[in-house]
């Protein structure tokens, strides 16, 4: 295992990679698809404060990377793209009326960059901390 299973902070992350492979994705049903990155591309996921901003319309990905099949070394470059570091990031109100509910509280990126370096890199990153439970 390269990396495992979690998600990332920010609106948007980009990658490049030198060579195709090793990057999973988490579907809807429970399983895990590779994901193709033709060469030359730069692929773009979306992040955790995306998913807050939205109200949980567009899902952070959940993802993993794996190495062990792999015999040649690959270069990747991630890059995270947030808002301003004390920017607050809420569920914009154009996502919240009646039939979805405010589902998560806000938080500064500052402080969810620092929540995510609290712990080693899971699931979800500190997205559950920001989820208001369900009634």
């Amino acid at each position: 295992m390269g990396l495992a299973e979690h998600t990332d902070p920010g609106f948007i992350i980009s990658l490049i990679q030198d060579m195709d492979g090793g990057l999973q994705i988490l579907t809807h049903q429970g399983q895990w698809i590779n994901v193709h990155i033709p060469p030359n591309a730069i692929l773009i996921q979306l992040g955790d404060q995306l998913e807050v901003l939205t109200n949980g319309k567009y899902k952070s990905h959940i993802h993993r990377v794996l190495v062990g099949k792999y015999k040649a070394r690959r270069i990747s470059i991630g890059t995270l793209h947030g808002p301003s570091i004390d920017k607050l990031v809420a569920p914009a109100l154009e996502f919240v009326d009646d039939t979805h509910p405010l589902a998560y509280h806000g938080m500064t990126y500052s402080d969810a960059l620092e929540a995510n370096n609290r712990y080693e890199i899971e699931v979800q990153s500190c997205i559950e901390q920001l989820r208001i439970p369900s009634l």
